[in-house]
């Protein structure tokens, strides 16, 4: 397996700032290209004509720019000749619809894109104004590698230590747990061997850390609960329980991110609601039934706005109280 080369200090400043505005919409490619970005706050940005490494992202298509996607199979056997990078860009693109995702939908935690030399040794966290330090818990590792041959190096750095997990590119899912004891930054690097580099586009994703963070706020509360969920608030949420039919109740709800959700618990004809601002250091809102209350079943239901979208992360429980 070659060594691994130096990071171009431009290609590191692309994902630097990939990393700090991840909801940004960004279309890389062999070609400058200058994008006006229109979100709550706009923002020009003069893209670099020679990144080819991995883009972390929570939108854009990233199709390359000289023809229209689905002219040629991305999935095509590896050669001895190495794919241009629009190719592996749209074998990175497949990568990440296997996995569940679209360039146009991802959420925190996502990478992918080219196998190529550019991929090697960039950081992913959350720093930033509104952004905390990646927070201690177990992160799921998913990853998936196309071409045909070959395998990549996926090594996690965290502040407590390395894991390194070895991904084939087979197209099938490497899945590995690895525990962050310590909170701080993850640096992920990529090294692909030489049959993987120049014919690969590689897809992967961990534990979104906004539910750690969601959960975590829970956990801290140790009564004995009826029922707990969580999970990404990518869509409307509804959740419904037949095992709970009357009250009192307690409805404990935390959403970890930006945006806003809608809480609303149910049973029969009565109910609570209240509107909860997501946060990255998130605070919890309870949400009361009385004894009175009588139905077939609970309904605990999570409507998020569009600045939750995709990112926000939410954890609830239920009392009997």
């Amino acid at each position: 397996m070659p060594e691994l080369t130096e990071s171009d200090p431009m290609a590191e400043a692309f994902f630097q700032f990939r990393i700090e505005a991840p909801h940004e919409v960004v279309v890389p490619g062999a070609v400058a290209v200058r994008r006006t970005v229109k979100r709550r706050r706009a923002a020009r940005l003069a893209l670099l004509s020679v990144v080819t490494g991995l883009v972390l992202v929570a939108g854009g298509y990233l199709f390359g720019v000289g023809g229209a996607p689905g002219q040629t199979d991305p999935a095509a056997s590896a050669s001895n000749r190495p794919l241009t990078d629009d190719q592996m860009q749209a074998l990175g693109v497949q990568a990440l619809g296997l996995l569940g995702y679209t360039p146009e939908h991802t959420r925190p935690g996502t990478m992918f894109g080219p196998v190529t030399s550019g991929s090697n040794g960039f950081t992913y966290s959350f720093v930033g104004p509104d952004q905390t330090l990646m927070p201690v818990g177990e992160y799921q590792l998913r990853a998936l590698c196309l071409g045909g041959a070959g395998e990549v190096r996926v090594r996690w750095q965290g502040p407590d230590g390395r894991t390194d997990v070895m991904v084939p590119c087979d197209a099938t899912i490497t899945e590995r747990p690895i525990q962050l004891t310590i909170a701080g930054d993850v640096t992920i690097t990529l090294h692909g061997d030489d049959q993987a580099a120049g014919h690969a586009g590689i897809a992967l994703m961990f534990t979104n850390p906004n539910v750690i963070r969601a959960k975590q706020v829970l956990s801290l509360d140790t009564n004995p609960y009826l029922g707990a969920t969580w999970g990404e608030l990518d869509s409307t949420v509804r959740d419904l329980d037949n095992t709970i039919t009357s009250g009192p109740l307690r409805l404990d709800v935390i959403c970890a991110g930006s945006g806003s959700v809608t809480a609303r618990i149910s049973l029969g004809a009565a109910s609570d609601s209240a509107e909860l601002r997501c946060n990255v250091s998130p605070q919890k809102i309870t949400l009361r039934l009385p004894a009175s209350a009588k139905g077939t079943s609970l309904t605990v239901e999570l409507v998020p706005d569009a600045d939750a979208q995709p990112g926000a992360a939410f954890a609830t429980r239920v009392y009997r109280q």
